[in-house]
């Protein structure tokens, strides 16, 4: 029987326009890393993949094969390595799996280009807590093995940590509709890799102006916040030992420092003190054996950085390569302050 050509065909579902909403405003703890050097890494791969010939219908080959390998490597391979490294043995084995620490105290990672950033809820607005103080320790720890860890890479970083409002989170509910308007089905979608807010501006201004070389920035909010705590905490039973340890250690890592300096810095941020007394009091025997072995090592790079980039300069007059050698002679003196507080472990595990 031939199709009636008049007969009314049944209509596909039409979906609505999604409504949208993010998280609920809170404040949130946000450690934001920029590994410096990549520029020159990445042009060479894209200059090593421009340059080669076809080798059979659909494969391109490289010219330098070895060469486009070690470009990825020294940029992709050592991001990669550094984000993995801090969020699954450092965060994960070292600090989380130690204290037991349970999904809620943990720092959540995402990592974009040659940024990776660690954040983490916190208490209501102006509340102090265990929660915030963890997250905050787990912030600071991580901040000063990255930085340890970035130098042994020759991939040296630079960052800030601080305290500010943001959003987690999307949401979605769908519904779609038949030819005659009514509601077919709604469903709802969740995304847990959105995060954003005014805290990422603030943690992005302070690495990206004022920072300028390997370092790590701390804000006034996170120190008004160890700050803060140290004051309520006496008067709970709760905040026990392990607590006032955590409170102690995180006070200790952020004790002025700018240059060596003991002073806060313009718009009352302190500065990591990553190869300071507090990181040397914590560490065991075979810790400060290594990190002596290591420091004299990252010295040398940040003052043959220096000089080449002089060398460069004295050549080209290229400004940039002036403003290179002044952040990597401002790591030196830093490195060299700190040396004194390790010396002898070298030889005795130590000191």
């Amino acid at each position: 029987m031939p199709e009636n050509p008049t007969a009314e065909k049944v209509s596909e579902p039409v979906p609505d326009a999604p409504a949208i909403a993010v998280g609920d405003p809170a404040d949130y703890v946000v450690l934001f890393l920029d590994f410096m050097g990549q520029k020159d890494h990445l042009r060479r791969w894209r200059d090593l993949t421009e340059w080669g010939y076809h080798c059979g219908q659909n494969h391109w080959q490289s010219g330098d094969p070895h060469g486009l390998a070690e470009a990825v490597r020294k940029s992709a391979g050592v991001i990669a390595m550094l984000y993995r490294a801090t969020r699954d043995h450092l965060l994960g084995s070292l600090v989380y799996d130690r204290f037991g620490t349970p999904p809620d105290f943990q720092l959540t990672g995402i990592q974009f280009s040659d940024t990776v950033v660690f954040y983490g809820k916190m208490e209501a607005k102006e509340q102090v807590g265990p929660q915030g103080l963890f997250r905050i320790f787990s912030a600071l720890i991580a901040a000063s093995s990255v930085t340890f860890n970035s130098l042994l890479l020759d991939t040296p970083v630079r960052g800030a940590i601080t305290i500010g409002q943001a959003v987690e989170g999307i949401t979605g509910a769908v519904s779609c509709r038949d030819a005659d308007g009514a509601a077919k089905k709604s469903e709802t979608t969740v995304s847990d890799s959105f995060f954003y807010g005014p805290v990422l501006e603030r943690a992005h201004a302070l690495e990206n102006r004022v920072a300028d070389y390997p370092r790590i920035l701390v804000d006034w909010s996170v120190v008004d916040y160890l700050n803060r705590l140290q004051l309520v905490s006496p008067n709970w039973p709760e905040f026990d030992g392990n607590y006032r340890d955590i409170l102690g250690k995180s006070l200790g890592l952020v004790p002025g420092g700018v240059d060596g300096d003991e002073s806060p810095g313009l718009g009352g941020f302190r500065v990591l003190d990553w190869a300071g007394k507090n990181f040397f009091d914590g560490a065991t025997p075979d810790q400060r054996k290594w990190f002596a072995d290591k420091l004299p090592v990252f010295l040398r790079f940040a003052k043959e950085a220096q000089a080449n980039a002089m060398q460069l300069y004295s050549k080209t007059g290229d400004q940039e390569q002036l403003r290179v050698a002044g952040k990597h002679a401002r790591l030196a003196h830093y490195i060299e302050t700190r040396l004194p507080i390790w010396a002898g472990c070298q030889a005795s595990g130590d000191h």
